[in-house]
């Protein structure tokens, strides 16, 4: 019946309006007889195309002509289109009765996302093969060299093995990285969260670094209350990382530089900073400071004995324990690192 019918094309309608792809069908001329809300957003069109010719918009995103999509040899095609913001997959697949083309659907897919981490993926393996490579490749000609001659000399083959050791604790150390961050995506990660003042942490840190702080010459400025709100944090893990954010700043701040360390609370929120005098990030690396293996200077980085991974470490950690962590910095005038961990309320404390 003509109501059977109604309520089937409303269905079809009502389908394809909330359908998470674009769908544009056309007829053998390649008049737009549907377009829904979805493809117009896509493809940027402010107005309904309903009813208008579509073939030059086809030869411009597909570079496909019309007469090709009427002869039969034409099948079921994928097409990659860049537009202004995103990366769209283009399904199209004839109508056909009898044998005979009727009609065209084209369907569109935001494959953006999956793009860019199929792109990431790509560098991260590249990055990953790098930096095995590199201390490999030292390790395999440095034990050349000893094999063919040079372990009779005492003194040059212990400085082949000092640095042989030292590019073997670097792959460790990359490798142990690797790891965390993998435990850390898979949710593997087994955390021993328990309430701790974050002052008495932060003083422990600052006690196994100060040593190698005044060995160059710079000074450290701590202002750390006796007492703080305490924080549900596994120790071991918010350890590392305030370790290694004020490694960086000793690390990147030359000789005779100042650190300052700081320890505030307010708003159910315990604030901590590390600011340095260092040599400072510019502007147009810090959106990409906790990507893995990003290095605003690989070559001093690498030196230094850094795997690129600290981090991005460092910021899983952070947002496991629902807080925040943020980075500013300008070249030539130091870096300032801010972590945010909500505090436990006073209520729930003494609930305890």
């Amino acid at each position: 019946t003509m109501e059977e019918i109604s309520d089937e094309k409303e269905k079809m309608e009502a389908i394809l309006i909330n359908m998470a792809d674009g769908v544009i069908a056309l007829n053998d001329e390649g008049m737009v007889i549907h377009i829904n809300p979805v493809a117009r957003q896509m493809l940027s069109l402010d107005e309904d195309i309903t009813g208008q010719n579509f073939s030059s918009e086809l030869k411009r995103l597909l570079n496909i002509d019309m007469k090709q999509l009427l002869s039969n040899d034409y099948d079921n095609s994928e097409t990659l289109i860049k537009t202004k913001d995103a990366i769209l997959k283009s399904i199209y697949a004839p109508l056909k009765r009898e044998n005979r083309i009727v009609g065209h659907i084209l369907v569109f897919q935001d494959i953006t996302k999956q793009h860019r981490l199929e792109a990431m993926r790509k560098e991260f393996v590249a990055n990953v093969s790098h930096e095995l490579r590199t201390p490999l490749t030292t390790i395999k000609s440095y034990t050349e060299t000893l094999l063919d001659g040079a372990l009779e000399e005492a003194e040059l083959s212990r400085q082949f093995m000092d640095v042989i050791n030292n590019e073997a604790d670097r792959m460790t150390r990359l490798v142990n990285n690797l790891l965390e961050l993998s435990r850390l995506d898979n949710r593997e990660t087994r955390w021993d969260i328990r309430p701790m003042d974050p002052g008495d942490i932060l003083k422990e840190v600052i006690t196994k670094m100060n040593v190698n702080i005044k060995r160059k010459g710079q000074t450290l400025k701590v202002s750390v209350p006796e007492k703080s709100p305490e924080v549900f944090v596994d120790k071991d893990k918010i350890e590392q990382v305030f370790q290694n954010i004020l490694s960086n700043a000793y690390k990147y701040t030359p000789e005779g530089g100042k650190i300052f360390v700081d320890l505030k609370h307010a708003d159910k929120t315990v604030k901590i900073t590390f600011k340095d005098t260092g040599i400072g990030i510019p502007k147009e690396d810090l959106p990409r400071i906790f990507e893995r293996f990003y290095r605003v200077d690989k070559t001093r980085s690498r030196e230094m004995g850094g795997t690129g991974l600290g981090l991005s470490i460092a910021h899983e950690i952070i947002q496991a324990h629902d807080g925040e962590i943020n980075i500013d910095s300008e070249p030539g005038r130091g870096t300032c690192v801010t972590i945010r961990l909500p505090a436990i309320s006073q209520e729930l404390a003494r609930a305890d």
